[in-house]
């Protein structure tokens, strides 16, 4: 397809997109965004060879294409992601975070993490290699991570552990690559080692759930940000209360948990973590 000229979308076909995105996750999708979700969009159109718009539409609103609603709904909801996204979170959770929750956890030997809004895996797989990298204590006790994502095909695809090399360019050390990934063509494949680790659920963090333990980290970065206020104080509200003693709740940089009761922002350097506010003014957070 030499060029494509997409054009627009309209807006009845806007409206039908917001509903949607809603629906399946909790995330807004603005009036003013409209742009936004061309330019996300637009990629389908070249991998199904679609002239336009109003052809991706037309498949989209027939019923009988659910696989490419859920592709455009993935697009949409700001997947994107990679490996140590942001350098500072993952330092702060090397130089301090998990060294303190060593010391707190030594009588159990215990760790659970949570990734939540994991997208296609890059940020719980970066937590498992950081975590066998640096902390060989650690190899003796139980760690846990739980992976979750609102969609089941960027679940699927996280879960195989399949990367590209776009995906392997980003954020990865090549010490990392060589160690822990084998190639094959184009494609590169996390070991067994790291992704035994991680264990992948569905769930919607815009949702009341069930059945989750404390946690003594969870990740939940550039998700909240996407829901509308009331969604986003609700969602933070029940991660602050999923939180172990000791437990710290890391959000993107662009975030803050103000709109949740109870929790406290710690700044370190170029990167900051909310713990319970009576643990930070007894003095248990540096």
């Amino acid at each position: 397809m030499a060029e494509m000229n997409a054009g627009k979308i309209g807006m009845d076909e806007f409206r039908w997109l917001q509903g949607r995105l809603a629906g399946a996750s909790g995330n807004v999708l603005e009036d003013g965004r409209k742009f936004l979700a061309e330019s996300r969009l637009a990629p389908l159109l070249w991998r199904h060879r679609l002239p336009g718009f109003n052809e991706l539409f037309a498949l989209l609103r027939s019923g009988a294409r659910e696989d490419l609603v859920a592709e455009a709904l993935d697009a949409l909801a700001g997947s994107d992601t990679w490996f140590f996204r942001d350098l500072a979170p993952f330092e702060l959770l090397r130089t301090q975070i998990i060294p303190e929750l060593i010391k707190a956890r030594s009588a159990q030997r215990q760790l659970i993490l949570w990734s939540a809004g994991c997208a296609t895996g890059q940020e719980p797989y970066s937590l498992a290699m950081m975590l066998k990298e640096h902390f060989p204590v650690l190899q003796d006790w139980r760690v846990g991570i739980l992976a979750t994502d609102f969609s089941p095909s960027l679940l699927a695809k996280a879960e195989a552990g399949v990367f590209g090399r776009d995906d392997v360019n980003r954020g990865l050390p090549v010490s990392m690559l060589v160690k822990y990934f084998s190639q094959e063509g184009g494609q590169w494949t996390l070991g067994h080692e790291i992704r035994e680790r991680v264990r992948f659920r569905p769930l919607r963090v815009d949702q009341p759930w069930e059945g989750l333990p404390a946690f003594d980290v969870i990740l939940m970065r550039n998700v909240a940000v996407y829901f509308d206020p009331a969604t986003r104080a609700q969602a933070l509200q029940r991660m602050a209360a999923q939180l172990a003693p000791e437990g710290s709740l890391l959000l993107g940089a662009a975030e803050t948990a103000g709109e949740a009761e109870g929790l406290e922002r710690v700044d370190v350097g170029r990167a900051a973590y909310f713990r319970r506010k009576a643990l930070v003014a007894a003095g248990v957070a540096a």
